[in-house]
């Protein structure tokens, strides 16, 4: 992700409801 304003954390989650969903 190019998004430096987002935390690594937040990415994650992000990532991990892509897969969920």
């Amino acid at each position: 992700m190019q998004n430096s304003e987002i935390p690594s954390y937040l990415i994650n989650v992000s990532e991990g409801e892509k897969h969920v969903a």
